[in-house]
């Protein structure tokens, strides 16, 4: 750029720019508005689905850690315990233990294989209607996680 006229450059004076440069400048304002307005728009759509892939990933993780805590708590409390649990008792655990969750989409089934007596298995299996907030997306996903242990007492 050293040592060359600004001329060659196309750095010229305002006088000698002609009506019709200018206004097709004027015109070109108006198509960057709807390029920036459509990336924007696909812009807040991708956020909003990572946001929302977030939230399945965070539900899901709660639920897991719901059914593993409601499963801990029926194997302490088998049959042989001072206190042996009860179906109630462990919905009650799980539903307490899912922070953040709407518990009316979230549906607890404890079953005692054959009964709660040790060393007999308990499962606690969890599933929640996760409701996108993304219209593009399902508005509904189950997400399901089931846990399994001995019972100890």
């Amino acid at each position: 750029m050293r040592g060359k006229p600004l001329a060659e450059h196309g750095f010229v004076g305002s006088a000698s720019k002609d009506w019709r440069s200018l206004t097709s400048q004027k015109n070109d304002r108006g198509s960057v508005i709807i390029e920036v307005a459509l990336g924007l728009l696909l812009f807040m759509t991708c956020l909003c689905g990572v946001m929302d892939f977030g939230r399945v990933v965070w539900s899901y993780n709660s639920i897991a850690f719901a059914a593993q805590k409601g499963t801990r708590y029926a194997i302490v409390h088998g049959a042989t315990s001072a206190y042996p649990a009860t179906v109630a008792q462990i919905e009650g655990i799980v539903e307490g233990s899912a922070v953040g969750l709407d518990t009316d989409h979230l549906t607890v089934t404890t079953t005692w294989e054959p009964d709660n007596t040790p060393p007999n298995v308990v499962q606690v299996a969890v599933s929640y209607d996760f409701h996108s907030l993304v219209p593009m997306f399902p508005s509904i996903v189950t997400l399901t996680k089931t846990s399994r242990m001995r019972v100890h007492y």
